[in-house]
């Protein structure tokens, strides 16, 4: 968070509506209290992040594409064709993200 604070972040188009529903399952889950969840939405909102909407009609060719190569979710093949188009390394903790990212030729973030 203190790295996106201050430099901070490109994320594709279906960024808000993860964040809009990880959020409140992490509350269903007990993950989370109510407060919490209303302090991170309060967090984010506040961060420097750009939503990049996808701007051609091939992009989605290459989102199918990294999706069905490294057997990723249409949503985490997003992140990494953002991270590929503009040459950005990318942030994730999710294992299979990570090894799609270095087969690409992505650096992740630590």
């Amino acid at each position: 968070m203190e790295r996106v604070a201050r430099e901070g972040a490109l994320v594709p188009h279906v960024w808000p509506l993860e964040v809009a529903n990880g959020l409140p399952m992490a509350v269903r889950r007990k993950r989370i209290g109510g407060a919490d969840r209303e302090e991170a939405f309060s967090t984010l909102r506040r961060l420097p992040i750009e939503i990049q909407a996808v701007q051609r009609e091939n992009d989605w060719g290459i989102v199918l594409g990294l999706a069905a190569r490294h057997d990723l979710t249409i949503y985490d093949a997003s992140y990494l064709a953002l991270a590929v188009e503009r040459k950005l390394p990318l942030a994730t903790l999710d294992d299979a993200l990570i090894a799609a990212a270095r087969a690409a030729g992505v650096p992740v973030l630590p």
